[in-house]
């Protein structure tokens, strides 16, 4: 089944896992899936609304072939709120924020402020700035930086090391740091 649906939602609830990350793995030709707007997000996938068929997701392999994604259960996509609203209350989500052009995705904190509940929330980024910027925005919910640790180049120097994420970790009060550590041992 695909990601992002309240049937894949709650079927994971079903295994002892306490989080999920909600992100979407489809491919989208028409633009980034972060630059698209929510109507044109729920667009993909089956339709709420009997008779009308939502546009196709595709995969991509891991020999970078783009093939259509088929299912045997599907559902339609559904947005945040939709699924605090309609997921298994004891399911944790962990919100990965992108940093896509400097902006940061302030309606995911509305939608968890207004809707969560007692939910379990976490807000992760690889970005650097990204956690400044949403530790800034509230410190209600635990803010994770997610690093490579240097196993891959970046332009932002708190990318490239584990001594500057922890750096970045301590300034921007995150309550952990997640490393690719099996990587990192490699090199």
């Amino acid at each position: 089944m695909k990601e992002n649906s309240i049937l894949s939602f709650n079927a994971t609830a079903t295994f002892n896992i306490d989080y999920i990350e909600s992100d979407v793995q489809g491919t989208i030709y028409e633009k980034r899936v972060t630059g698209l707007n929510l109507c044109e997000f729920v667009a993909y996938a089956p339709q709420k609304e009997a008779g009308e068929v939502g546009k196709p997701l595709q995969r991509e392999t891991k020999d970078g072939k783009i093939i259509r994604w088929d299912v045997t259960s599907d559902d339609t996509l559904c947005t945040l709120q939709e699924a605090f609203e309609k997921v298994d209350p004891k399911l944790g989500f962990n919100i990965e924020q992108k940093f896509d052009d400097n902006i940061v995705y302030q309606e995911d904190f509305v939608v968890a402020f207004e809707y969560a509940q007692e939910r379990p929330i976490i807000f992760s980024t690889f970005q650097p700035d990204a956690a400044l910027h949403m530790r800034k925005l509230q410190s209600t919910y635990p803010v994770l930086f997610l690093t490579n640790g240097g196993t891959e180049i970046y332009y932002d120097v708190q990318r490239n090391s584990l001594e500057e994420a922890l750096k970045l970790c301590l300034e921007a009060v995150c309550k952990a740091l997640f490393l690719k550590l099996r990587r990192s041992l490699e090199t």
